[in-house]
């Protein structure tokens, strides 16, 4: 093969690729949705400026619990919200972390969000056990295409234990990241970026 007929390949085979992404850029928005803690506000706007190059729009939503002074999530209030502001839209995909991923499985078990893809980091099943959140029962049968990044001992729940989980649950068209730690705190941007290119490819 010529040095030309290479580069020719070359050429093609990136711009199929950044024709990719660019339709990407035009039909899909990112919701953002954080923690159940008000801690998390700044974290989750920064994965947002991370994040925002690869979506025509991008969403934070802030939870109603972190101005009236209560301590937990109120799902159904937020899943209300949630409902409200994606029914107009044709294609989204979800970030989500701890009381963010309940809030997605919630929605999706009941019908009332569409994501097309969701990239979920620390799943907080022990803390859903303790608020009587029933995240088991959400994640049954759950197939939106998804990563889950987990850290191998988080303390609301290890990557392996939650592997099981998946598995029991039978969830389908997902990659389980078992990253190394010890701790619920996802700060590794970088690490967030790499996972949503591979869940955009």
């Amino acid at each position: 093969m010529s040095l030309l007929r290479k580069f020719s390949d070359l050429f093609v085979f990136d711009s199929r690729k950044i024709f990719k992404h660019m339709i990407c850029l035009i039909n899909m928005d990112l919701i953002l949705l954080s923690g159940n803690s008000k801690m998390t506000k700044e974290w989750i706007e920064s994965v947002e400026e991370k994040l925002k190059g690869f979506f025509a729009n991008t969403h934070i939503q802030y939870y109603d619990h972190w101005e009236n002074g209560k301590e937990i999530i109120d799902l159904e209030k937020e899943l209300s919200k949630l409902h409200k502001y994606t029914k107009s839209k044709k294609e989204y995909l979800i970030f989500a972390k701890s009381a963010g991923v309940a809030l997605t499985l919630k929605g999706v078990a009941e019908k009332k969000i569409f994501p097309k893809k969701c990239l979920f980091l620390g799943i907080p099943v022990n803390w859903c056990k303790q608020v009587n959140f029933p995240i088991e029962k959400w994640m049954e049968n759950f197939n939106i295409p998804s990563i889950f990044i987990q850290k191998s001992q988080d303390p609301a729940i290890s990557a392996d234990e939650l592997k099981n989980l998946i598995e029991k649950n039978n969830v389908k068209s997902y990659d389980l990241v078992n990253i190394p730690g010890n701790d619920h705190h996802y700060e590794d941007l970088n690490q967030i970026k790499k996972q949503m290119e591979k869940l955009i490819e």
